[in-house]
């Protein structure tokens, strides 16, 4: 036995030994990192040298390591500066990796580097400013960290630096003209960073070699400097986000090779300069959302464009009909400007045009026949124009299109058969037009369609039976047109309905058998028809609905018991020939007007019933008698028990405040006595699920916003005879972490105050704000990106809606002892990794829904990605929620051709969803650094619905509109009747 091991131990070691020295090197970073994924597994001491390891490539002459490429590996750990020691390394990369901590200054070390890739990690604190001691660095790529301060003055030493991107971090300081210095620089990106407000800096005109500039949302203030126009090697030019003003310089036209230019989301004014003839590169030009005026200049659309955005301006006149000769145009969008006269008749005929939106102008004439002549039209929006004549029959071939919009017109005529019967289509818009004739059978073969908008028009003839085929069909439209007959049988199959208003038709017959299968309807308006019948029992069954409007038919018979089990918020009945008993939940004076006009229709209603009040008119005004004397003993009598209560209380109030302990995070003024005076309810100013809110004023003038927490249960400790008990986990993280915060964004915690039974959180008071917004503000509902670096901004409150959707989907609170040290997300991801989604989804939901449910699912992951850069925009978030249940839904999630620093933001808007990668739930658990871990709950449902709504959307949607968006998936979950309570947040600021 001692033999054998002493011939393993010797074997060992001669493997070992057999490892060149910069294979050591590498084995002892292995050592230092943490490797979940196991992608370093091929790294073994027993090969000679490193050359075959992945991500390893050596000089085949020397075998020595040249290149090292450990991106997307999930590795984790601080940056291994060992690595330095391999004297031919000429590149480096970790891109999209977990390496944290600080970029040593020992870099410098690695004299031979020439490309640096450590993009999309979570390296902290200042840049190092050794890294100008690099000689040979020529790409250096820190996008997506968290580095903080100013930009190194040694920055200017770059000898051969050529890129540059420090995109997605906390720099802070200025913009420094001296990086006009480092001239072999090509590119310039210090897009999406909180720089001290500044101007952009003119040395910048300097810059010999600079053919990329990408500047935005970097606080820029001011004018646009005239110098920039010298770049003349510039081809990607992008001030978008910032608070430039003034006109843009006419030396911009002097950039003859620029392809990209955005300047949008400013305050640009003035018109477009002259002499733009000359950009004859120009592909893409996007100057919208500022507050530019004046004519479009011809010039600039004889250009060979391929996208032009100016929306959301002051243009004015026509569109020159050059835009439409331009062979590779293929998005125009010129929505919300004063444009008139007529769109080019030839537009679409000589370019590919995929996204056409000139919504909210004044453009006339007839819409151009050749939009699709190659067949890739997607969307057509011009709503609120004055387009008049009759819609392209060529339209009804284009069979790429997903959204049309054409309300608010003068247009008429019948809309072509093969329009109605569009597979993509899912927004069909024709509202207040002047269109006639039925609706076409052919849209038995829109399968995609979702909103079907056609109200005031001059629609006629029967609805087609096809029209119950539509599966995915959420919302029809068709008031105030003039169809006829009855409704088809086969509308109930209708599943996904969630509003159907036919009010204002000549629609007669009675409601079709099966009503009770709208289980998402949520508004239902037949009004000023003339169905009859009596009102189904099936309506009571619409756990949903809360809008229901019958009036003005000739509906006979008793109304359904069953509508008082239904949260109406508005109910009209009026005008039928209902009879019998009113329901005794409506049977009070404010509901009236909801059945007035029907003779029959009994109840304690004064003036429903003819003949019938008279007799019992004195024995109800005896009663009201009764009832009013009575109300006035209990009235006095109440008010001689709350006086003696009220000194009982105060006595032992006095008694309480013994109790209470005061642990301080700041120089205090006050003492805790002064702040219990004031928590009276004259004092509140906000209330919700965890708590109340008070403002109170001290003895010194200033004010304080006191958080009472609801009482919570106590775990006792092993001393509980000693009267000892341990405060709930939750409201300990909340003071550990806001206790430590010191941030210009985040209210101040001044101190806190416990008792046994009762916990306050004494806060700067902060004018003007609303407990949703306090709300908000001091969740617990932290990502890695804001508890490690104390940032707010919208990816931090999608991870806090991600958080919502999980608890919705298992039921689970997000902090339970049962995940032991995991929070929600990490318990969700252990379990889906281990023993699959089953596992997760909560047992009560229906299994019916549970496709339903798991792309719900995958939604809440996208969201709580730890990557905020990854994560999809909250309008994104609703539109995935919009898109559960279609079939054949997957959508390019790039923007075609256009460069842009923005990384995944287009994809958000644009693409489909997709689960989770492999690996992701281990890759997020390391985003918990040292003794910090996310502590997540509630979130207010408004201040998430206000995100979504700031969100720009040319096609005009209300608060209403997101609300029913996220609402008709609140089924699916109908045992939290999320439906119900999203609206009522919404409605509640």
């Amino acid at each position: 036995m001692l033999l054998f091991l002493f011939l393993s131990i010797l074997s060992f070691s001669s493997s070992s030994l057999s490892l060149n020295q910069e294979g050591l090197y590498l084995q002892q970073t292995k050592l230092s990192l943490s490797d979940p994924d196991s992608a370093l597994s091929s790294w073994s001491d027993r090969d000679t040298t490193p050359c075959s390891w992945s991500g390893i490539k050596c000089d085949p002459a020397t075998n020595s390591v040249t290149s090292i490429d450990l991106s997307n590996t999930n590795v984790a750990g601080p940056f291994p500066s060992l690595l330095c020691r391999l004297q031919n390394l000429t590149s480096l990369s970790f891109s999209n990796n977990n390496i944290n901590s600080t970029l040593p200054l020992d870099i410098s070390a690695c004299q031979n580097l020439q490309h640096l890739d450590l993009s999309q990690n979570l390296l902290t604190g200042t840049l190092p400013h050794t890294l100008a001691d690099l000689p040979n660095l020529r790409y250096l790529d820190l996008t997506g960290n968290n580095f903080s301060g100013d930009i190194p003055s040694t920055f200017a030493r770059f000898q051969k630096l050529e890129v540059i991107s420090l995109v997605y971090n906390l720099i802070d300081g200025i913009i420094p003209p001296f990086l006009v210095n480092i001239t072999t620089l090509r590119m310039l990106n210090l897009s999406y960073n909180p720089f001290t407000p500044g101007r952009i800096p003119p040395e910048f005109g300097n810059f010999t070699n600079l053919e990329i500039l990408w500047l935005s949302q970097c606080n820029l203030i001011g004018e646009i400097p005239d110098s920039l126009g010298r770049l003349k090697k510039l081809k990607d030019l992008d001030l978008a986000y910032n608070n430039l003003v003034g006109s843009i310089p006419i030396s911009l036209t002097e950039l003859t090779s620029v392809v990209q230019i955005e300047l949008y989301n400013n305050s640009l004014t003035g018109g477009l300069p002259r002499g733009m003839e000359k950009l004859t590169e120009l592909k893409r030009f996007d100057a919208s959302m500022n507050r530019l005026t004046g004519w479009i200049p011809d010039e600039l659309c004889q250009l060979p464009l391929e996208s032009l955005n100016l929306y959301e301006n002051g243009f004015t006149g026509t569109l020159p009909p050059g835009i439409a000769d331009s062979p590779n145009l293929y998005e125009l969008r010129l929505f919300q400007n004063g444009l008139t006269g007529e769109l080019p008749q030839n537009l679409g005929k000589n370019a590919p045009l995929r996204w056409l939106d000139v919504s909210n102008n004044h453009l006339t004439g007839q819409i151009p026949a050749s939009l699709c002549q190659y067949g890739e039209l997607e969307e057509i929006l011009m709503i609120y124009n004055s387009f008049s004549g009759q819609i392209p029959e060529s339209l009804s071939h284009c069979r790429s299109l997903t959204r049309v919009r054409l309300g608010y017109n003068r247009l008429s005529g019948e809309v072509p058969t093969g329009l109605w019967g569009l597979p993509r289509v899912s927004l069909f818009d024709l509202v207040n037009n002047s269109f006639s004739g039925p609706i076409s059978k052919t849209v038995a073969s829109a399968a995609n369609l979702s909103k079907l908008i056609i109200d005031r028009n001059n629609f006629d003839g029967n609805l087609p039976e096809e029209i119950g085929f539509l599966a995915n069909l959420s919302e029809f439209s068709g008031s105030e047109n003039r169809f006829n007959g009855s409704l088809p049988g086969s509308i109930v199959n209708l599943k996904e309905l969630g509003s159907l208003d036919l009010h204002g038709n000549a629609l007669s017959g009675q409601l079709p058998d099966g009503v009770n299968s709208w289980k998402k309807m949520n508004e239902l308006n037949l009004a000023n028809n003339a169905f009859s019948g009596n009102i189904p029992d099936g309506i009571g069954a619409m756990s949903v609905l809360n809008y229901l409007d019958l009036s003005n038919n000739r509906f006979s018979g008793k109304i359904p018991i069953g509508l008082q089990n239904l949260k109406l918020n508005k109910l009209n009945l009026s005008s039928n020939r209902l009879s019998g008993e009113i329901p005794p939940l409506f049977a009070k004076e404010m509901y009236k007007s909801s059945f007035i006009g029907n003779p029959g229709l009994c109840g304690d209603i004064e003036g429903l019933c003819d003949g019938k009040g008279g007799g019992r008119g004195i024995g109800y005004a005896w009663l009201m008698r009764s009832v009013f004397a009575l109300a006035v003993f209990l009235l006095i009598f109440g008010v001689v028990w709350f006086h003696f209560k009220y000194r009982n209380f105060k006595k032992a109030r006095a008694a309480d405040k013994s109790r209470w302990t005061l642990m301080s995070f700041h120089n205090l003024g006050f003492s805790e006595y002064e702040i219990l005076d004031c928590l009276d309810e004259d004092n509140v100013i906000g209330s919700g699920s965890s708590g109340k809110v008070y403002k109170v004023v001290l003895s010194n003038g200033e004010a304080v916003a006191v958080k009472k927490l609801w009482g919570a249960p106590k775990k006792q400790s092993d001393d509980a005879e000693k009267g000892q008990v341990i405060q709930d986990n939750c409201f300990d993280a909340e003071v550990a972490t806001l206790s430590k915060i010191r941030h210009k964004n985040i209210v101040k915690l001044w101190c806190c105050c416990t008792a046994r039974d009762c916990n306050l959180l004494v806060y700067e008071y902060m004018p003007n704000v609303t407990f949703a917004e306090l709300k908000g503000n001091y969740s617990d509902t932290f990502d890695a990106e804001y508890a490690y670096t104390l940032r707010v901004n919208e990816k931090s409150d999608i991870y806090s809606f991600g958080v919502v959707i999980l608890e919705l989907v298992t039921g689970k609170r997000p902090v339970d002892p049962d995940y032991g040290e995991k929070d929600l997300v990490n318990w969700v991801c252990t379990n889906i990794d281990q023993k699959g989604v089953d596992h997760v989804i909560d047992s009560k939901l229906d299994s019916c829904f549970k496709e339903e449910i798991s792309k719900v699912l995958n939604i809440a992951i996208l969201c709580t990605n730890p990557l905020p850069i990854n994560r999809p925009s909250m309008r994104r978030v609703v539109k995935m929620l919009q898109e559960i249940g279609a079939e054949n839904q997957s959508k390019t999630a790039k923007k075609d051709g256009k460069l842009t620093p923005y990384y995944y933001d287009d994809a958000s808007d644009h693409g489909s969803f997709l689960p989770p990668p492999p690996g992701w739930c281990s890759h997020r658990e390391r985003l918990i650094h040292g003794e910090e871990k996310e502590e997540v709950s509630g979130l207010s449902i408004e201040y998430l619905l206000c995100s979504i709504f700031s969100d720009n959307d040319s096609d005009n949607n209300t608060a209403d509109d997101y609300v029913k968006g996220i609402s008709k998936y609140a089924n699916v979950f109908s045992n939290l009747q999320i439906g119900e309570s999203v609206s009522m947040e919404w409605r509640s600021p």
